[in-house]
């Protein structure tokens, strides 16, 4: 019921904010569903098993800050920053739910401050978040999620023309999770010092390049080293799952959806709607047409390295759907083509979680429904079935 309360408010705030022009209570919303959002994530309880493996190795093995060693840092699984926020929250309260809102405070703060900077249709933006990303970025993959949010204050400082500070965050993402990396292509693809037809054989030649070699993981395995390697090996171990016709329907979708924008938009100078630079933004778009491509034919956790490119999709898809019904759309029709994409966005992202799991013997959406909090303590007997089959506790 938490999810469907917080989602219906984040719903009818976007209609108030970005289909008027009302500015009275804009701001405290702003704050309030960023601290709604934040309380959600920070006092749940036992949700996601991924977040369990993160207690257990917060519980048994991070140490306070005064014990921390050089070692700690260099030999880990687990890149440095992510080991010292553990440690230094361990240090402060010795409650894994503190450091489940710190972590809440840094993915959300940083996702609200990026919409809001780039877009003017940030209530939308933030509620599409909700529906598309809020679960999964905040109770599952909670540090790739902080490397993500570094990303995103990479991006607003490069936006900016800050490139010290642009390269500064990006270096903080892969001190906290090694896959950031690839979110340097974002800095290819938008460079000013290549041309657009370069970035465009660059794509096409990454596609064919995958397509042609054998055995892409061990390539680029063998290219890193280290604990990149293992974390690619472990990674297409546990998600090289072959996709089946709705799961190629599923990204034939985004691709034609994004393809499509990107067309619209090719002539147009300044976006509608954002604040983001162009080239920014559209590069981004085929970028992230390339990655789907390459995760479908070849390498499965792809998927991984596109949770870098989502709320960018976010920013450029809304920006197209106001400025396709302030155009195209009567103003009294417009509410409800509204209402349509809402239905069409929550369709597509709910449907892949009614998928049932033999192995879990359950659907896919117990993972993260129903929610519990700390203050209840409750628990759910499929998802801890789910929890003990992964081995996520220890």
């Amino acid at each position: 019921m938490e999810y469907f309360l917080t989602a219906f408010y984040l719903f009818i705030i976007s209609c108030i904010y970005d289909f008027s022009k009302i500015k009275k209570g804009k701001k405290f919303h702003y704050v309030f569903s960023c601290i709604l959002l934040i309380c959600i994530s920070g006092f749940r309880y036992r949700i996601a098993p991924d977040s369990i493996t993160y207690l257990s190795d917060f519980n048994a093995r991070t140490p306070l800050i005064y014990e921390l060693s050089f070692s700690d840092l260099t030999i880990s699984r687990y890149q440095p920053f992510w080991i010292l926020l553990n440690s230094l929250c361990k240090t402060v309260v010795s409650d894994f739910v503190f450091f489940q809102i710190i972590v809440a405070i840094i993915i959300n703060l940083s996702i609200f401050k990026f919409f809001k900077e780039l877009s003017n249709k940030y209530f939308t933006c933030i509620f599409f978040y909700f529906i598309v990303a809020y679960i999964y970025f905040n109770m599952e993959i909670m540090r790739e999620s902080l490397a993500i949010s570094m990303c995103l204050f990479s991006i607003l400082f490069y936006n900016k023309k800050k490139y010290k500070k642009a390269v500064l965050f990006f270096m903080f993402a892969f001190l906290f999770h090694s896959f950031s990396m690839f979110f340097g292509l974002i800095y290819v693809f938008t460079s000013r010092f290549l041309s657009q037809n370069f970035k465009n054989i660059f794509a096409l030649f990454l596609i064919l390049f995958i397509l042609i070699i054998k055995d892409p993981i061990l390539l680029i395995g063998n290219l890193f080293g280290g604990s990149i390697s293992s974390n690619l090996a472990y990674y297409n171990t546990i998600e090289s799952k072959e996709i089946g016709l709705l799961g190629y329907l599923y990204n034939l979708t985004k691709i034609i959806l994004v393809a499509f924008v990107l067309y619209k938009f090719k002539n147009y100078k300044v976006l509608p709607f954002l604040n983001i630079e162009k080239r920014i933004l559209i590069n981004i778009g085929i970028l992230y047409i390339v990655l789907i491509i390459v995760r479908v034919v070849s390498i499965p956790y792809m998927e991984r390295i596109l949770n870098y490119f989502t709320l960018f999709i976010i920013l450029l898809l809304v920006s197209y759907f106001y400025e396709y019904i302030n155009k195209k759309v009567a103003k009294g029709l417009r509410f409800n083509s509204y209402i349509l994409l809402v239905v069409f966005v929550f369709i597509f992202n709910i449907f892949p979680m009614l998928k049932y799991i033999p192995e879990w013997r359950t659907e896919y959406y117990r993972r993260y429904y129903p929610y519990y909090s700390v203050f209840s303590k409750e628990t759910d007997p499929e998802r801890e079935f789910i929890i003990r089959y992964e081995g996520k506790e220890f």
